[in-house]
């Protein structure tokens, strides 16, 4: 087993077994909802009561939960609104 592999390990052997598959499905690098329910998961102590509950706005995964509406998702290109400019721009 690699490092990257003893840690997922012990990181799976401390989580609520009705959880696991959700962060396998995550570290698979394939899901990126898997990846974000996960993480909202470990972060409220894997209660989702909690992930719904959630009042931390400085996350940068806040306005992509699930339990957020979908007004709350920036809109693709919504940089120039930040003032933020994208690499492409000129």
């Amino acid at each position: 087993m690699t490092s990257k592999d003893d840690t997922i390990a012990r990181r799976l052997a401390e989580m609520p077994p009705k959880y696991r598959g959700i962060y396998k499905r995550a570290m698979t690098g394939k899901s990126r909802k898997a990846a974000l329910r996960a993480f909202c998961l470990e972060c409220c102590g894997w209660q989702r009561v909690e992930v719904a509950r959630c009042t931390a706005p400085a996350c940068p995964l806040f306005p992509y939960r699930r339990a957020a509406g979908a007004a709350d998702v920036p809109v693709t290109g919504s940089l120039a609104a930040s003032g933020e400019r994208s690499p492409g721009d000129t």
